[in-house]
């Protein structure tokens, strides 16, 4: 549900935002993505306890939206700079057909922009599939409490100071690694195409 809830964010929030900012410049979505690019250099180590501190006081924590809030603000910005490349490839020319057409920016974006940065789209979830799939230290700082386990917390627990259930957790490591590979080996050629598409200007 994490997984879900967390790529289905990122990738509505990110397209939007680099929809916004490619093709309405303006002071404000300058700004904008210079904050962004600014956070992708904050290491994750040093926003912990601030991380912590604010969630707590939101009441984030120890519940599963929060934690999917949480996700949906790390990811943005990768997210939102590799699909600002696959706007910038798209020809505007197709814009203003839809719009002597009648169609107004937001139905621009849904019906003519979104479907043609599927390849882009596809390269972000799989790549934030395995971030979210895998991630151990987010869930471990804000899911605290007992009440709701991820996956790799739940593997975590079966070793302790006095024992380890390794008859358990090496076929549970094995299961937990097999959803990722299937979708990475059917995905592999959209992820290649959608980063080389993100990377050039049209």
């Amino acid at each position: 549900m994490i997984t879900a809830a967390g790529i289905l964010g990122i990738l509505l929030l990110s397209s939007m935002a680099a929809y916004w900012c490619e093709r309405y410049p303006t002071m404000y979505s300058r700004l904008f993505s210079k904050l962004l690019m600014a956070s992708m250099l904050i290491p994750f180590a040093t926003i912990m306890i601030p991380l912590v501190q604010v969630t707590r006081v939101l009441h984030l924590n120890n519940s599963l939206y929060g934690i999917v809030i949480v996700y949906w603000g790390l990811g943005l910005a990768f997210a939102f700079f590799l699909l600002q490349g696959t706007v910038r490839g798209i020809p505007y020319e197709l814009e203003e057909a839809a719009q002597i057409d009648g169609c107004g920016p937001i139905r621009s974006f849904w019906l003519v922009i979104f479907p043609l940065m599927k390849t882009g789209i596809i390269s972000v979830a799989v790549m934030d599939i395995f971030w979210l799939w895998n991630d151990f230290m987010t869930p471990l700082i804000l899911l605290n409490n007992g009440k709701y386990d991820t996956i790799q917390l739940g593997i975590n627990k079966l070793f302790g100071m006095y024992s380890s259930k390794w008859d358990i957790a090496l076929p549970a490591l094995v299961i937990t690694m097999l959803p990722i590979l299937v979708v990475f080996v059917l995905l592999q050629k959209k992820i290649m195409s959608g980063v080389v598409a993100g990377a050039v200007k049209g």
